[in-house]
């Protein structure tokens, strides 16, 4: 550095027996008078003004020209009838009188401290920013108010943008930096509030259809009062369209229990030794609507499994492999469960394939309705019964047949209440009371009580 000059401003100073010491002195306080509190007049003129006021300053423009010419991006000072330019220094800041803004010099060049502020990668009010929360404010509480300086247009919106349906644009409130409650779009683009107890499991409370507006309440209402749940009875829209029979067999048959030999077992079907599987699962009505529980008798004690559908006329697919990973050539599988009681072996359905495709979701329903039907019973008398848990006087007849096998359509309201051990639904039971064969039974839900 020089010793005539100041480090930072370049500021004269004065030498040892210096004559006219004034002059070094008044020349420093000129530059001080001209660049402290940097104010000036205007950053865009490439050219001097014609009639600059005495200390008129500017940041003079790219392209200079005349008295300016090379001085570009330098601050330009009208003192005693001519330009005094003044080279910045990284950190400089100024006064944009015409334009009401502060700049900074940084990399060669003047820049808005409001833009910087705009572009800076992370910040923190009475708190540190990361990577992660790119802004973080620490605060009893924070304001978002409509823009009435500008003014605005009165309204106040937050928006919060998503890449795509499958990421989430939610808000989650936490205790303790543990997730208790969470709305918004998570992970679909149905609009969802979600309630946690621990922060690591959660559940659905609303959910709001982005194409139908419908909603719907996976865990249900309760009363206030009682805690016991409000239950409404909603009919099954698709009704008619062959999704809402959750029982049919239209082979002649025995009552349940019936059984089969199985041939082999590979990952989640089951290969019969004979062509039976529709005395089991009906394909094409039940696929999509139900899950029926199976049993391995040959196993001690019996183990069970849920077949969701038919592949073929001798293969039964279940809903979980692992059901049946044990399960091997020549053992015996029954539909029906295995209890010596004939009260307690009824067939158990899950219907939570019906309540997906016919409300969204699957729920704990408090109750159905179901009309049944049998057909060319060879026996009067012969019925098809539902039970809600299987037991002893529980039992009502859906359908029933009378003399020739006329049958005699049945409608039935019962309560639904054995949690599923595969989904969020209750579990149903049915059981056939046959003297010989009937060609046709089945079972339609047309309601459902949530």
């Amino acid at each position: 550095m020089s010793f005539e000059t100041t480090h930072f401003l370049g500021l004269p100073q004065i030498m040892p027996s210096q004559a006219q010491k004034h002059v070094t002195h008044n020349e420093a306080l000129r530059i001080l008078d001209a660049l402290v509190h940097l104010a000036v007049k205007a950053r865009d003129l490439a050219a001097p003004p014609p009639a600059p006021a005495p200390g008129e300053r500017h940041i003079v423009a790219a392209g200079a020209l005349d008295a300016w010419s090379g001085r570009d991006g330098e601050i330009a000072a009208w003192l005693d009838g001519a330009w005094a330019f003044f080279a910045p220094q990284p950190g400089w800041r100024a006064w944009i009188e015409d334009e009401e803004k502060l700049v900074v010099f940084s990399d060669g060049g003047w820049t808005d401290l409001t833009a910087a502020a705009e572009q800076a990668e992370t910040f923190g009010i009475n708190t540190e920013a990361d990577t992660t929360n790119r802004l973080a404010v620490k605060s009893d509480a924070a304001l978002f108010s409509h823009d009435d300086q500008t003014p605005g247009s009165g309204d106040m919106r937050v928006v919060l943008n998503k890449a795509a349906e499958e990421n989430t644009a939610s808000i989650l409130f936490q205790n303790d930096a543990e997730g208790r409650a969470e709305f918004g779009l998570t992970g679909n683009d149905d609009f969802s509030i979600k309630m946690s107890a621990d922060g690591e499991t959660w559940k659905e409370v609303v959910v709001a259809d982005r194409a139908t507006g419908t909603v719907r309440l996976p865990g249900g209402l309760i009363d206030a009062q009682t805690l016991t749940p409000l239950s409404g009875l909603m009919f099954a829209p698709l009704i008619g369209t062959g999704q809402n029979s959750i029982y049919r067999i239209d082979a002649a048959h025995a009552q349940n229990p019936r059984s089969a030999t199985v041939s082999a077992v590979s990952g989640n079907t089951i290969t019969l030794t004979a062509h039976v599987s529709n005395l089991f699962f009906v394909n094409a009505q039940m696929s999509g609507t139900v899950f029926a529980r199976i049993w391995n008798t040959s196993k001690a004690p019996a183990q069970s499994a849920w077949v969701e559908y038919s592949p073929a006329s001798n293969q039964l697919n279940v809903h979980d492999a692992a059901d049946i990973a044990t399960w091997s050539n020549g053992d015996t599988v029954q539909i029906g469960d295995p209890h010596s009681t004939e009260v307690e072996r009824a067939m158990a359905l899950d219907i939570s394939p019906f309540l997906e495709n016919q409300y969204g979701g699957a729920f704990h329903q408090a109750g159905i309705v179901l009309i049944g039907s049998m057909i060319t019973a060879a026996t009067t008398g012969d019925a098809l019964r539902c039970s809600p848990n299987k037991a002893a006087g529980s039992y009502t007849t859906i359908a029933h047949a009378y003399v020739g096998g006329v049958s005699a359509i049945g409608q039935i309201t019962m309560p639904c209440n054995i949690p599923s051990p595969i989904s969020d639904s209750n579990l149903i039971f049915l059981q056939e009371t046959i003297a010989s064969t009937v060609a046709i039974s089945l079972a339609n839900i047309i309601g459902v009580f949530r």
